[in-house]
């Protein structure tokens, strides 16, 4: 995928389009409309996209899946189109954005070869948009300062997310989460899990896990989300019943051979089980909350 992706920006052509947003029954809807740039434009904008593309295609090799993006580590992460696509309206359209009308919510730069083609989306910013009649904005010719007649528009060395074939590669995850319905993609996973939850059979009345998942603030659900493929559900039923029993902190959890979450403590408690949260310190054998774990490798001599 990096190389696919290095190999269009290299030698494609270059489209931008606005994102405009308008709203429909309390709904928001986006669509593209054309930047109607000039050659000199696009290769500018190309520019200075170049060195944030290199970082991020360097990210691309310790890339993880979406159900990690709460991990705090700042990595990039995979969304596939079967559980959520955020932009399914970047489209092409040779439609102009029309100004002091359409209210501009970001930037679509598309890079294409034939049907090969990936796209950058930035997000725009209070100051991306710079309207001349609602401001005096200056522009130094190395002698005076002079009037800019004309509105402005700023891009910026940042790529928050792109987009190819079926694939979101996500950067800046807060900006989907502010912006985009992705509680559809977590409300998914969550649903996932709970289904790999029932089928293990590891708790004796899921109901209040899937209450507790379906709170309007998804906080819970975000967690829950992670719990996904872990590692802790393929240990066998009763070997993990056996450990988690020997857990001072979490025996209370056990009951007739199967864990028992009538609240919602209990829930918070039993996922970050499955998420392997809690180390014991070999030095002083206290157990921690530890949300973001390194594998240390062993010291040679």
């Amino acid at each position: 995928m990096k190389e696919k992706i290095n190999n269009i920006y290299e030698n494609g052509d270059i489209k931008i389009y606005f994102i405009v947003k308008s709203y429909q029954n309390n709904k928001v809807y986006r669509e593209l409309k054309s930047l109607n740039a000039s050659r000199d434009v696009n290769n500018r904008i190309k520019t200075v996209i170049e060195k944030p593309l290199c970082n991020f295609l360097e990210k691309m090799d310790s890339m993880k899946p979406f159900k990690d993006c709460y991990d705090n580590t700042k990595s990039l992460y995979e969304l596939t189109d079967e559980i959520f696509n955020p932009f399914d309206f970047f489209k092409d359209t040779d439609e102009n954005v029309v100004y002091g009308h359409d209210i501009v919510d970001g930037f679509a730069i598309k890079f294409a070869i034939d049907d090969d083609a990936f796209w950058i989306y930035q997000n725009i910013y209070q100051n991306a948009i710079i309207k001349s009649n609602n401001k005096a904005t200056l522009s130094y010719d190395g002698g005076t300062y002079n009037i800019v007649k004309n509105d402005l528009v700023l891009f910026e060395k940042r790529i928050d997310a792109i987009k190819i074939d079926n694939i979101t590669l996500i950067e800046n995850y807060k900006v989907i989460e502010q912006k985009f319905d992705y509680q559809i993609a977590i409300r998914k996973i969550v649903s996932e899990v709970i289904s790999e939850l029932e089928k293990a059979e590891l708790v004796q009345d899921i109901g209040k896990i899937r209450e507790v998942s379906g709170d309007d603030k998804i906080t819970f659900a975000k967690k829950l989300m992670k719990v996904k493929d872990s590692p802790v559900l393929k240990v066998p039923k009763n070997e993990l019943i056996n450990r988690v029993s020997k857990m001072d902190n979490f025996s209370k959890l056990i009951k007739n051979g199967s864990f028992v979450i009538d609240s919602k403590n209990k829930a918070n408690q039993f996922v970050k089980l499955l998420n392997d949260q809690f180390l014991r310190s070999e030095l002083t054998g206290e157990l921690y909350d530890a949300q973001v774990k390194t594998k240390v490798e062993r010291v040679e001599e």
